[in-house]
């Protein structure tokens, strides 16, 4: 073998051991499956035989690829969820309240003549030796005629009369000047004076008989008292707004009870609506029919009482007004 050909076997052996080495190159890159490819190492011998039967040796080394490099790692962005609060919705209850107005009030006018109500006595109005009778009461007039008016009175027959036990009257001519007269059958008397009332003006007035005096009260105070002993003779009737005259002027809230009454109960439920169930309590006239012939009992002893003379219609009967008595 010539020099010529020595030369072209070495370039042929360089040319393979290049083509071995991007074979390995590809190979690394396509499989994708390891990080590091070992190095691995090609040993491309070509030996040539020189005339001198000298042997030369090539030694071709194959380079690992480099390491692939994992791509960065993504971290993926924190999600913000935003949250829209439902809108609140406030339900708001409306509660209807209905409330019952209270029924009207009433009282009576009496004309300063013949006008009264009469409730036959069942025996309740015989007293004894205690009572207590009490009322509201509103004068249009107080000028008087001569003759005696009432206001409450314990009669032994409806007009014309045939005598009594006791009354709350008003005088004969100054009827501002109001008070008790009992008889058991002695007569005492005691009265307010002159200036006792006044026109156009609720007042209360109350009495007491304990078996001892007779007590008068104005407004729930006491006012003044005389001596008087013995039992109260007894009745027939007890007349609401008549004596000789009538009264002139509005009547309500007639309370008549079988003992004395204590100054403090007088001035604590002078004013006050009762019951009716109250201990003692033998007639209570309210006088809130506003129409009609009878004058209803709320104490629970039924003496309901007519108005007038007769059952029906007649002159001497009360008018029913609205009241504005001081009275809840």
């Amino acid at each position: 073998m010539n020099e010529n050909q020595t030369r072209l076997m070495i370039v042929l052996g360089s040319v393979i051991a290049v083509l071995l080495l991007i074979v390995i190159v590809l190979l690394v890159t396509r499989g994708g499956g390891d990080d590091t490819v070992a190095a691995s190492s090609s040993t491309l011998e070509a030996t040539s035989t020189s005339e001198d039967s000298t042997t030369t040796t090539v030694s071709v080394a194959t380079t690992a690829a480099p390491s692939t490099t994992a791509a960065p790692t993504t971290t993926a962005a924190p999600t913000t969820t935003a949250t829209t609060a439902a809108p609140t919705t406030t339900t708001t209850s409306t509660t209807t309240t209905t409330t019952t107005a209270p029924p009207p009030d009433f009282a009576l006018r009496f004309d300063g003549a013949d006008d009264f109500v009469s409730v036959f006595d069942s025996g309740d109005f015989d007293f004894g030796g205690a009572m207590t009778v009490e009322a509201w009461v509103k004068p249009t007039s107080l000028v008087g005629t001569g003759n005696y008016a009432a206001i409450l009175q314990g009669a032994a027959t409806e007009p014309p009369f045939s005598g009594g036990a006791w009354v709350m009257s008003l005088s004969q001519t100054d009827r501002s000047n109001w008070g008790l007269s009992a008889c058991t059958p002695s007569c005492s008397v005691i009265k307010s004076g002159p200036g006792g009332l006044v026109v156009d003006q609720w007042q209360h007035v109350a009495a007491t008989y304990d078996g001892v005096a007779i007590m008068i009260y104005y407004n729930g105070v006491f006012l003044d008292s005389t001596p008087l002993s013995g039992d109260l003779s007894d009745v027939g009737f007890l007349l609401i707004g008549i004596w000789t005259d009538a009264f002139r002027g509005y009547i309500d809230e007639v309370r008549v009870w079988g003992h004395a009454r204590l100054p403090t109960e007088i001035h604590d439920d002078h004013d006050e609506i009762l019951v009716g169930n109250e201990p003692g309590l033998l007639g209570y006239w309210r006088f809130n029919e506003g129409s009609g012939q009878v004058a209803g009992d709320s104490s629970t002893r039924g003496n309901d009482g007519k108005l007038g003379s007769v059952l029906g219609p007649d002159v001497s009967d009360p008018v029913w007004r609205s009241s504005d008595v001081p009275v809840g």
